[in-house]
């Protein structure tokens, strides 16, 4: 039998995507790379980048039926980015014991939502089937789609196989505004970051550089306002929060992501859905932030096939009033509109969605404007403490470290250079990919990010194509487009390594620290660890540092020193206040020095001996990483550790 491109293409594409999620989300775990898996890890991003952008932008090499096959260049690219997943997999190997033991764990759980999802999409296609075909009504199909909601209520609420979440920050943030605004309180103004902190064991606080806890709601209303139905399925408690309202809440919007779905795609992909499809939706409702990523996908999707009817601005203003990841998709989905269906339509779209988003936000607008655009326009550039999921980002910060609000501006830029190059090849497929691309540059990503893109792209790999024109862009400029589009995007370069050169000598100028000599001992008598090093720091006499560390034990990974745990000698002042006690680990470097002996108690967990520490230090716009040291004895304890 015969295999054709579009099939061998679509292969690659599963595989360089389902590569992609694995690295990003085996490191942000980790919480780190090694330098040099940083390094394979954004080279195989690089590599997913140029492999998607040529099916997405020369699709007559793939889909046209003949003698075309698929550009030998794209093959090469699939090829090295195979080397740069094992290369990152080998060089993580010494830094990061038991990383088989997590990828089979999880592995695991994907089998088995694969087994719940399997009914749940036969039942859903099937009536959708039997709907787009003319053949029966919806009333006579509705039984089938009562059969696959059961089947999620079965998975989900009644606790027989699944038994509740881990609620995070942004789901109990979602439920203390739903309570505040039920007691006429607008929640913009309302800081819960203590409730948060006392709460920390059960919910991850999102912390930034200046030792604070992100306590009031960050996005927009609609994040919030969808939540209110399920707040009143329990007594409103932390724990009920995750073993109720969130079980109901993941049932119903994940009901409607397939519905959409199946309404969506392509007639012929109903009876024969695809395995990517199928696997990139288990992998979007393992790997996900909050619950409203399942609503934000629905609504991303009839965003993107309603963008030329009449109801298109309804959609992309309710996508932006709902979460801030939206907003670069959005954007681009508008200037596609304007670049591909005339100013009138563009100018519709831009002003109805912003009209949207102004209608579902006024009440909290008008009864406090400034609290509103504190909690929702400027926590976008909020400098939260980095993580290893950005491999671009994280690159900089291990060899080439920047003030952390450089990475944002960064962001900006990427943002620009996906615009100029959607509005150069007007390619509304573009649209997701480019999406991703300003969070290859953040030092904090989440690897949730990836997903949802990446399962839109396989979304739209399926759904009817929509037919590009050449574009205003194209025609406005003409034979001058093509100069004019790489000069823009050279300027954006130039511009880019200019910020980047300037951001990294304030570093140096500012923030001169390094470590020498580290060293960890295991002490069993007290159940410690201690780590051990020089810091070299120059110019900074006087100056606070925080530090927080990344420790392994067995195959169990800790992160001391947040959350009032005290791994240094010096007392800090105690209190009430959650910033007192976030962490404690304040050093102050002494003037007239040049060098701080720190010594440091790393406390093991469940008496689990912590074999492997990277220790971190931080303040405001600085990020510095410690070199990692493990105990001789880890050598024992993990054959596969390289010593």
């Amino acid at each position: 039998m015969r295999v054709s491109q579009e099939a061998i293409a679509y292969a690659e594409l599963f595989i360089l995507a389902l590569m992609l999620i694995v690295a990003v989300d085996a490191n942000y775990v980790f919480s780190f790379f090694t330098s040099t898996a940083a390094l394979f890890s954004m080279l195989l991003a690089i590599f997913f980048f140029a492999y998607f952008f040529l099916y997405i932008t020369k699709p007559e090499a793939i889909y046209k039926k003949g003698t075309k096959k698929i550009p030998s260049v794209m093959h090469v690219m699939f090829a090295l980015a195979l080397l740069s997943l094992a290369a990152e997999i080998s060089s993580n190997l010494p830094a990061v014991p038991g990383i088989f033991g997590r990828e089979l764990l999880f592995l695991i759980i994907v089998l088995e939502f694969l087994v719940l999802f399997i009914p749940v999409f036969f039942f859903i296609f099937m009536g959708a089937e039997l709907v787009r075909s003319g053949r029966t009504s919806l009333k006579v199909a509705a039984p089938l789609f009562v059969v696959a909601f059961l089947f999620l209520v079965i998975y989900f609420p009644s606790h027989v196989l699944f038994h509740g979440y881990n609620t995070n920050d942004e789901e109990f943030l979602a439920f203390s505004s739903v309570n505040l605004t039920l007691h006429g309180v607008n929640p913009y103004t309302v800081d819960v970051a203590q409730q948060i902190f006392n709460n920390a064991t059960t919910i991850g606080p999102s912390v930034t550089t200046y030792n604070k806890i992100v306590g009031v709601i960050d996005y927009p209303a609609l994040f919030f306002l969808v939540f209110f139905p399920f707040y009143f399925l329990s007594p409103p408690t932390v724990s009920n929060l995750g073993s109720v309202d969130l079980l109901w809440q993941a049932t119903v919007f994940l009901f409607v992501l397939i519905v959409v779905i199946a309404f969506s795609l392509d007639r012929r992909d109903l009876l024969k859905p695809r395995l990517a499809l199928l696997v990139f939706l288990v992998i979007s409702s393992i790997d996900i932030v909050s619950i409203t990523t399942f609503l934000m996908l629905a609504l991303f999707i009839l965003a993107y096939m309603k963008l030329e009817s009449k109801y298109g601005w309804l959609l992309l203003g309710m996508c932006a009033a709902l979460q801030e990841e939206l907003w670069v998709p959005v954007l681009l989905l508008i200037l596609y509109s304007l670049n591909n269906m005339g100013f009138r339509k563009g100018l519709k779209n831009a002003v109805g969605a912003f009209a949207v988003f102004l209608a579902i936000n006024s009440y909290f607008l008008a009864t406090a404007p400034s609290a509103f655009i504190q909690a929702v326009i400027l926590p976008i550039r909020q400098l939260y403490l980095p993580n290893g999921a950005a491999p671009v980002g994280f690159v900089m910060l291990q060899s080439y470290p920047l003030q952390l609000s450089t990475y944002y501006t960064l962001f900006d830029i990427a943002i620009v250079a996906a615009v100029v190059v959607l509005l150069y090849f007007n390619r509304k497929m573009l649209v997701p990919l480019l999406s991703i691309l300003p969070f290859m540059v953040w030092d904090h990503a989440l690897p949730e990010y990836y997903v949802f893109f990446v399962f839109i792209l396989f979304f739209l790999a399926v759904a009817p194509k929509h037919k590009d024109s050449e574009g205003w862009f194209r025609k406005t400029l003409g034979n001058s487009a093509k100069p004019v589009f790489y000069a823009i995007l050279l300027i954006v370069f130039m511009l880019s390594l200019y910020l980047i050169y300037e951001s990294h000598l304030a570093y140096v100028r500012n923030f001169s620290i390094s470590s020498s000599n580290e060293s960890l001992v295991l002490e069993p008598a007290s159940n410690a660890s201690i780590y051990r090093a020089d810091l070299r720091y120059g110019t900074l006499s006087n100056y606070t540092i925080y530090l927080y560390a990344i420790a392994y034990g067995d195959k169990k990974l800790t992160v001391p020193g947040l959350y009032n745990q005290t791994l240094i000698n010096a007392s800090p002042p105690s209190c009430g206040a959650y910033e007192c006690l976030l962490n404690r680990n304040k050093i102050v470097l002494p003037s007239n020095e040049s060098e701080y002996e720190l010594k440091a108690r790393i406390p093991w967990t469940n008496a689990t001996p912590v074999n492997y520490v990277v220790a971190l230090f931080y303040n405001g716009e600085y990020y510095f990483i410690s070199p990692s040291v493990y105990n001789a004895s880890a050598c024992k304890t993990f054959p596969d550790l390289r010593c």
